[in-house]
């Protein structure tokens, strides 16, 4: 009896893991479909509980919008505290974004890459 209950907690264990891996093979594809580069300039740059946000005036749009900055294995984006220190308030960049705004789960779109756009004066 005991070689039993071992056997079907590996059954169950190998169950999860399978499920993980099918649902991580459909997630990645579509969050890497939601990217999206986009020119805005910084407003505001917020941490809170070791989370960081970057508060954007996009190009040709009215308001502002919030991104998140965390780390991505779907694009292997794993240098999210250098991208910290190298965007600046009140410059313009050229950014790669991914993800969606869902305000009831508190999901921010994120941020993968920027580059500075030169100021033209």
């Amino acid at each position: 009896m005991s070689n039993r209950s071992s056997s079907d907690s590996a059954a169950g264990g190998c169950g999860c893991l399978i499920i993980l891996l099918i649902l991580g093979l459909i997630w990645i594809p579509i969050y890497r479909a939601s990217g999206e580069t986009i020119t805005a300039t910084v407003v505001k740059t917020v941490i809170d509980d070791g989370a960081t946000f970057f508060v954007l005036q996009q190009e040709g749009r009215q308001g502002v919008e919030i991104f998140e900055n965390d780390d991505s294995w779907a694009f292997l984006k794993f240098d999210s505290n250098n991208l910290l220190m190298d965007i600046e308030v009140g410059q313009t960049y050229e950014f790669k974004i991914a993800g969606w705004r869902v305000p009831f789960l508190s999901w921010f779109r994120n941020i993968i890459e920027a580059e500075l756009i030169p100021s033209s004066g």
